[in-house]
């Protein structure tokens, strides 16, 4: 029973992260995969490169909507592999200080991510203050 107790605790932190995960992707696709929720498209900046222990890379980004800075992550994932180095310093040297489109939720644009495939060459490009209702280009 003893021993019992001592895995009660650990088990339940694992299954609260888990449901927190599981949660969060199912909320991200919601907002996303629905098309009666309102959405729209800024400029966003990569400014960091987390590297975490047996992680991918996670790149952190920033945009404006209505004069307020947003942030949000994405990790690196197998569609950029081959565009981009696997070494992180190269990494970051090559990405950090490059704009993308970011497609985000108008009520909560929290609910946002970046769209790899839209890399801006112009970096002096920016996104009028309420964002584009349709892809740019």
């Amino acid at each position: 029973m003893k021993k019992l107790k001592g895995y009660l605790i650990p088990i339940i932190v694992i299954g609260f992260f888990v449901v927190w995960a599981v949660y969060g992707t199912i909320k991200r696709s919601y907002y996303f995969e629905n098309d009666s929720i309102k959405k729209s498209y800024s400029v966003g900046e990569i400014y960091m490169v987390e590297l975490g222990p047996k992680q991918p890379p996670l790149f952190k980004y920033h945009f404006t909507f209505n004069n307020k800075k947003f942030e949000g992550g994405e990790w690196f994932n197998k569609e950029m592999e081959n565009k981009y180095p696997k070494d992180i310093s190269l990494l970051r040297k090559k990405i950090i200080g490059k704009k993308f489109l970011v497609y985000f939720v108008l009520e909560n644009p929290k609910q946002n991510k970046l769209l790899w495939d839209k890399p801006l060459e112009d970096s002096t490009m920016n996104a009028p203050e309420k964002g584009w209702p349709e892809k740019p280009f």
